[in-house]
């Protein structure tokens, strides 16, 4: 992992080439579950580096064709950021929802935790509380100290 600000960027663009290869790797073995795993990590790094466009698209495309449960929620949950980097609240909100239905109790967290920071961007803090209160609730009973230390923080700065 690159904690330096100046590497941030050069890391995720590692990591889009690595995932990228893995993808292909994928595809020739044809291992539709991994495939869509690493197209959501590819979506994911295109997404961090300011490419929401892009992202969106594999990350719903994952969406609308993935059987699995786990890819499902991913792809659905990064749709969802996606979207919310593009200001289109109305509709990340709609998938935030989405993600939440399909979650697992730790998926759960992270979808809470994200939309809670999409609901401050709105203005609509109050909501975003009881989303993050939420998140911390699971964090703390799953005994996951830095996701904990992460949405306390976050309830900080409400």
């Amino acid at each position: 992992m690159c904690y330096q600000r100046d590497t941030f960027s050069f890391c995720h663009i590692k990591g889009l080439f690595f995932r990228s290869l893995i993808w292909v790797f994928a595809y020739i073995k044809r291992d539709t579950t991994l495939r869509e795993w690493q197209a959501i990590k590819v979506a994911d790094h295109l997404r961090v580096i300011g490419l929401p466009k892009p992202a969106l698209k594999i990350a719903k495309s994952v969406f609308y064709s993935s059987e699995n449960r786990r890819n499902k929620f991913w792809s659905c949950h990064l749709t969802a950021t996606s979207l919310q980097y593009l200001s289109r609240y109305c509709e990340s909100d709609d998938f935030f929802e989405q993600a939440l239905e399909i979650a697992d109790e730790l998926e759960r967290s992270f979808a809470l935790q994200h939309h809670g920071k999409s609901l401050v961007e709105q203005g609509k803090k109050n909501l975003a509380k009881r989303k993050l209160k939420e998140a911390l609730e699971i964090r703390t009973r799953l005994r996951h100290a830095e996701l904990v230390h992460s949405t306390q923080l976050a309830l900080i700065h409400l």
